[in-house]
């Protein structure tokens, strides 16, 4: 077992990524998928399909015919075809209903004897990542024609910034690393400090990911289409973040009077935003009566965007980059925009980063008193629960029934996910630019004393391929930094099809000699 002891260090540590080149594991650049792509899993495959996250109007299949997803199908956990009940419209055929197979090969349908298995005589589309086989159709076990549908050509969303924590989990069983752990009782440190140092580079890798965005734009900018993409969820976080550089912060500032109140500035805000993202009920039909509260409010909204068409009208978004299937009224693109136009309203002088900055900055957030480091990241939650609006805080939509009690725009959990993946990694690329050792430290020990989320589908997967059903996954997971570095973990091994237990960084740092 390697003595993970003479890794660690202060600050956020890079002691994952040099445990795995000690152990030789490959770099994803060294080992290419097909067509220069890193290899990819096929869960990753289906969250793309499930969420569409394609360009939709554009999709063909590979025999050239326009195709439309009406509905992806019900995503399916058991045995058969992976999407049941799926409703695609054909040119030529009209609307057809019936179950989609997803692969991230063409050829792994036949790999995969899926040609004479009479269960997959139901599938009407074969959806893949890469057609390497050129083949127009697939043929089932009825010797049938299925159309395929290559991904790779429509897609909108870069694969390595997709989440797939909000959606089903496949079945997870123990792995490997289980195994040895089950003989080892006592490792439980053990795998805790792995996971921290694994949770460090998620970090680190986030970091990185800020600072390539800002050699082109500022920290204020940055932060702005953070936050926006992490109120778009799964299905929106591209609209918000086209919407987010369509509008930057530099022009909405410039649009809002400064001796306006906050709510005028909020409203102006929503104004631009509403009608550049083609959300306003001029743009698009309204749900649910409007009352006069209701009526009065889209009348300024609607009266402000008039004034500012002229200069902004031909930004506006298309209105089908929306979705509002599968999401909770409370979380609509609308009343989260309205949510991000009170922050923006509210910190509109000295800015949302400053704010966050000085917060952590004045902080008392000693390294080794986690009760002051975890009252630290409750002002930093603070900040975004504050955002409030007269109208949208007892409302869902333009329109319908005004809400009994007033409603947080960004709630707990959300604001907690926003301080984790967007506030925190932003900062350290701004620590690590201005070379301010003391600031790193200080939000390392946010980060260390950063309580768990909620678990979702990558954390219950990873939980049970790690530590399997004895229960050590609640001893050891204790903080959201090893929640991380499960997902690290999960991003670097276990999502994907090319590499096997043996070659898992964890399982090799497990069977490595404790000295060299």
């Amino acid at each position: 077992m390697l003595d993970l002891r003479s890794y660690g260090s202060d600050g956020f540590s890079d002691a994952y990524s040099v445990i795995k080149e000690r152990l030789g594991v490959v770099r994803d650049q060294e080992q290419p998928g097909y067509e220069g792509r890193a290899p990819i899993r096929e869960s990753l495959v289906r969250c793309i399909w499930f969420g569409q996250h394609i360009k939709a109007r554009m999709l063909a299949t590979e025999d050239g015919t326009r195709a439309e997803a009406i509905s992806p199908g019900w995503w399916n956990v058991e045995d058969g075809p992976d999407f049941q009940r799926a409703e695609v419209l054909f040119e030529g055929r009209g609307l057809v209903k019936g179950d989609v197979e997803v692969h991230v090969f063409a050829s792994d349908w036949a790999r995969h004897g899926h040609d004479k298995l009479e269960a997959y005589n139901s599938v009407i589309l074969h959806v893949v990542m890469w057609n390497d086989g050129r083949g127009r159709f697939v043929t089932n076990q009825a010797g049938q024609k299925i159309p395929q549908l290559a991904l790779s050509r429509y897609l909108d969303c870069e694969l390595d910034e997709l989440d797939v924590d909000e959606y089903p989990a496949a079945d997870a069983q123990g792995g490997l690393c289980q195994q040895r752990l089950a003989k080892l009782p006592a490792q439980a440190a053990w795998v805790g400090q792995f996971l921290d140092f694994a949770g460090d580079e998620r970090i680190l890798a986030k970091a990185r990911m800020f600072s390539r965005r800002l050699e082109s734009t500022t920290f204020e900018q940055a932060l702005y289409e953070g936050v926006m993409e992490s109120l778009g969820y799964k299905n929106n976080k591209a609209p918000f973040l086209q919407l987010a550089r369509l509008a930057p912060v530099a022009e909405l500032r410039r649009v809002v009077p400064v001796d306006a109140s906050a709510t005028e500035k909020a409203q102006r805000i929503q104004a631009l935003l509403f009608g550049i993202g083609n959300l306003l009920p001029s743009q698009r039909p309204v749900h649910g009566a409007m009352d006069e509260e209701s009526r009065a409010y889209v009348g300024a909204v609607e009266a402000l965007w008039q004034a500012l068409t002229a200069e902004y009208g031909k930004r506006a978004m298309d209105k089908d980059a929306w979705s509002f299937a599968g999401s909770r009224p409370a979380n609509s693109p609308p009343r989260r925009i309205a949510a991000m136009s009170c922050l923006l309203a509210r910190h509109g002088e000295e800015g949302l980063f400053k704010a966050l900055l000085m917060a952590v900055e004045q902080a008392e957030s000693q390294p080794d008193d986690p009760s002051k480091a975890r009252h630290a990241l409750r002002g930093l939650k603070a900040i975004f629960m504050a955002a409030a609006d007269p109208f949208w805080d007892r409302r869902y939509g333009f329109g319908g029934q005004r809400l009994a009690r007033p409603l947080k725009l960004i709630g707990d959990e959300r604001c907690a996910a926003i301080v984790l993946n967007v506030v925190l990694p932003l900062l350290l690329a701004y620590a690590r630019q201005k070379g301010d050792a003391a600031l790193e430290k200080r939000l390392h020990a946010l980060y260390r004393a950063h309580p768990k989320l909620p678990v979702n589908n990558v954390t219950t997967f990873m939980n049970c391929r790690i530590f399997g059903s004895s229960g050590r996954a609640v001893e050891t997971v204790t903080t959201a930094r090893r929640q991380q570095g499960l997902y690290q973990v999960f991003k670097d091994f276990c999502e994907r099809d090319d590499i096997t237990c043996g070659k898992c960084a964890m399982l090799l740092a497990l069977d490595a000699p404790t000295r060299e």
